[in-house]
């Protein structure tokens, strides 16, 4: 049993590190702009939204939890 629920962990930490990228790439956009002005350069933004960055630190937190339980799960006892 102890094995089967240390799979079931590894298997929500690998989709929670999905989650995590994906909240992580929606959190971050890239807007770039044409010249203001007639022979002036265009230029690019980097928008950083807090909460999507914040949800994606999180998750990947609940990720490492998940993993370090299923080893823990899976090391022999010392009794």
């Amino acid at each position: 049993m102890r094995r089967q629920i240390a799979a079931a962990e590894i298997l929500m930490a690998v989709v929670a590190v999905v989650v995590a990228v994906l909240l992580w790439r929606g959190g971050v956009r890239v807007d770039s702009y044409g010249p203001l002005l007639p022979g002036s350069p265009g230029f690019t933004t980097t928008y950083y939204s807090g909460p999507w960055i914040g949800g994606s630190v999180a998750v990947m937190a609940l990720a490492a939890l998940l993993a370090f339980d299923a080893a823990r799960r899976n090391t022999p006892n010392e009794n």
